[in-house]
């Protein structure tokens, strides 16, 4: 029987334009040219990606897609309550820890997507346990990992992990 949920992945970032660096590498291996992007953001990018498109070399499609959307508090725009059952493709949420909640929320029916929850990094320290639940798979700058491969040790151990 297939798994009824989204897949979900998540990664965690000290800065804008470290988020941006994890997100461009990790679409530049990923993102399909006729896949979906989708975005829920709850900060403005629209300075960094800027800067950060015009230092990686990616391909046209990829950068196209990047260029074409909204970095700046897309939430609104995409006016979610109308889109989630359409949505397909790669989709990346990024804001505070009840703002990725409540997006999740909302996709929480939709099969056909891949969910990348971006968390700042204090919102990761407070809310570690609760957010490596529910989540298998970790994006950073090296790739995508899963979770229990990423920590040497195990997650109850990682007194990171356990606040």
């Amino acid at each position: 029987m297939k798994n009824k949920t989204n897949e979900k992945a998540c990664c965690f970032y000290v800065s804008k334009n470290h988020l941006l660096v994890i997100l461009i590498s990790y679409l530049k291996d990923n993102l399909k040219e006729k896949e979906n992007l989708t975005l829920f953001v709850e900060d403005d990018f629209e300075k960094e990606k800027k800067l950060i498109l015009n230092t990686i070399e990616i391909k046209d499609f990829i950068k196209k897609k990047i260029i074409d959307k909204s970095w700046n508090n897309s939430y609104e725009e995409n006016n979610i309550d109308k889109v989630d059952k359409n949505l397909t493709g790669i989709v990346i949420i990024q804001g505070s820890y009840e703002y990725i909640r409540e997006i999740n929320n909302k996709l929480k029916n939709n099969m056909k997507i891949k969910i990348i929850n971006c968390y700042k990094f204090t919102d990761f320290k407070q809310n570690s346990t609760k957010i490596l639940e529910k989540h298998g798979r970790i994006v950073n700058t090296t790739g995508e990992h899963e979770i229990l491969d990423f920590f040497s040790k195990k997650i109850e151990k990682n007194p990171i992990l356990t606040k």
